[in-house]
């Protein structure tokens, strides 16, 4: 591994400065838990942790992507798709905030708030290895690595690198993005969604010999 995980970020926050990757401000979307439809894909109650993870993904290779084109609206459509498949009320806790959304509008716009500018800072995590995401689900969760599996939480291990069409091992820049995801509630309903986007720590699991994406990210598809 070339880089620590601080280092990553501290990288890919710069990135996010130098190219635009920060979002555009804009006034939150509803936390609102729902099937999201996307790439192929609907994430109702029957998607797999894999897909949703995968979905996320896309989205936030599109956000980076229209970031350093300046295209703001496919941005800001890109960013209201990662949002929408955030676990709500397991991150609001974790922010300090209530785990269901409040009936008093102030305070509910302000939870929405948190919540929104907390998942914005999803795509500079990762933006240095957008590259190596794969575009196609089944070879995404094929190199997903399902770990911590319990009833109402998973985390997913997933290996980038930089730059894979890089030859040279010592240079390609590789990581492994730890995706957790748990299951969020909603009309009696049950989805899983993300809590959290970082890097494993070394030696988390046994990686694959090497990063080779599918093809590059492609716009959101309602």
């Amino acid at each position: 591994m070339s880089l620590l995980p601080a280092a990553v970020l501290a990288a890919g926050l710069a990135l996010a400065g130098i190219t635009g990757c920060g979002a555009p401000d804009e006034d939150a979307p509803p936390a609102v838990v729902k099937p999201v439809t996307a790439y192929g894909l609907t994430l109702d109650t029957t998607a797999t942790p894999k897909q949703v993870a995968f979905v996320l993904l896309r989205s936030i290779a599109e956000d980076v992507e229209a970031a350093q084109a300046h295209d703001t609206k496919r941005q800001k459509e890109a960013l209201r798709l990662t949002h929408s498949l955030a676990a709500y009320s397991t991150i609001a806790v974790r922010i300090g905030e209530s785990r269901d959304k409040p009936t008093e509008t102030a305070r509910s716009k302000r939870r929405d708030k948190r919540l929104y500018t907390f998942v914005k800072d999803w795509a500079p995590i990762v933006a240095h290895y957008i590259r190596s995401f794969d575009t196609d689900v089944e070879a995404a969760g094929r190199r997903m690595v399902v770990a911590n599996e319990g009833p109402h939480s998973v985390h997913l291990y997933y290996d980038v690198c930089h730059d894979p069409n890089e030859t040279d091992p010592a240079r390609q820049q590789t990581e492994t993005i730890d995706i957790e995801l748990s299951r969020e509630s909603a009309g009696g309903l049950s989805y899983w969604r993300v809590a959290k986007l970082s890097f494993a720590p070394p030696k988390s699991h046994a990686r694959p010999a090497t990063v080779t994406p599918t093809a590059p990210a492609s716009a959101p598809q309602e």
